[in-house]
């Protein structure tokens, strides 16, 4: 015979009531009894009816989750962050995570958002900064929907969002360069579809300004994306688009005898390929060239068989808690007021960048 909420009680030492105040995430349950009433569900591998909970709370204790692509390295920091906030914020426990991959598809991802948003999920945390985006998220804000937005300012709507400072991010890193002595510093922009893209030139841009370093555009690069239709992603596809263009910006500013003492970019996959381009010239990083990306991509720069660049680490992880804590609270208190969170960046130092002092 399957277990009862009343044997749960009776194992944990608490009455009926306050089991169900647990199970139906509410306030009001200690941090001790919760871990006892937790303990006594796995013991007695307790199931709720689902279905009896949502009648009575009107929840389905899902969260919905939009991404691009679930495969990436910053994807998979975001994702370990969802699932720690998910089990330490108080109440998250009981929700699920459901998590969506459009591809950059914008009608899939409506599609996504339909299907969460018609009684499926109780919220919606969408990840991601592209501007096609918008029109979409703000339909959806005008519904009241409960959703968190992660890595997009969009100003424009009111939601909860969880930011990481790209902007200043790229300013310290340009800075670090500019103090350890470089003045040609090269940037080669990344898609310029992305809020994050225009932020991280922006705070190159900045620290440039601010630092009295003329702004020199034979040194700053636009490569072309277009050539991949983000609906017809193949696994590395978007990955080696960014690496061929680091690579052929990189080459045709070196062939017009183009040469920078320094180089920021958006993300590391740029840095591979404008190392490639650099190596072909036989110029050495940091010797010749000093170089600071973005993302920390360790993991990739192993499988390109090139060595990891000095880089600005993004907090995903704890965006990904951050944005469950919100969710969570947004769902609980509808009429609570909006946050928006901004987690600061750091450097990991992987000695690409040489003083020239």
């Amino acid at each position: 015979m399957s277990a009862t909420i009343k044997d749960v009680a009776e194992r944990a030492g608490v009455s009926k009531a306050l089991v169900s105040r647990y199970l139906n995430g509410k306030n009001g349950v200690s941090q001790e009894n919760r871990n006892r009433i937790a303990d006594a569900i796995q013991e007695l591998r307790y199931t709720p009816n689902a279905l009896a909970r949502s009648l009575v709370t009107q929840k389905t204790f899902t969260i919905g989750v939009l991404m691009e692509a679930l495969d990436t390295e910053p994807a998979l920091a975001v994702l370990r962050g969802l699932e720690k906030g998910i089990q330490s914020v108080p109440g998250g426990e009981q929700y699920t995570l459901i998590y969506t991959n459009s591809f950059g598809d914008v009608e899939r991802k409506e599609r996504q958002l339909r299907y969460l948003t018609q009684g499926r999920a109780d919220g919606v945390i969408i990840f991601g900064s592209q501007i096609c985006n918008d029109e979409l998220i703000a339909r959806l804000a005008e519904t009241e929907f409960p959703v968190v937005l992660i890595e997009n300012d969009l100003s424009s709507v009111s939601t909860d969002r969880v930011l990481v400072d790209n902007v200043g991010g790229a300013f310290s890193a340009t800075e670090t360069l500019i103090q350890t002595g470089h003045r040609r510093i090269a940037h080669i922009a990344g898609n310029m579809n992305l809020k994050i893209t225009m932020d991280r030139m922006h705070g190159y841009l900045q620290a440039l300004q601010y630092h009295g370093v003329q702004i020199d555009n034979s040194l700053i690069a636009f490569p072309d994306f277009s050539s991949l239709p983000v609906h017809q992603r193949q696994p590395m596809g978007w990955e080696s688009l960014f690496v061929d263009q680091g690579y052929a910006e990189m080459k045709h500013m070196l062939d017009k005898n183009v040469i920078p003492d320094a180089l920021f970019v958006p993300t590391d996959f740029l840095a591979f390929g404008a190392i490639r381009a650099l190596r072909e010239k036989s110029l050495r990083v940091p010797e010749d060239v000093s170089i600071i990306g973005f993302d920390n991509e360790i993991a990739m720069a192993a499988r390109l068989e090139c060595p990891p660049v000095s880089s600005v680490v993004q907090p995903l992880q704890e965006a990904g808690s951050k944005a469950v804590e919100l969710c969570l609270k947004r769902i609980n208190d509808p009429g609570r007021v909006m946050e928006r969170i901004i987690l600061k960046t750091f450097m990991a130092d992987h000695h690409t960048v040489a003083n020239r002092k």
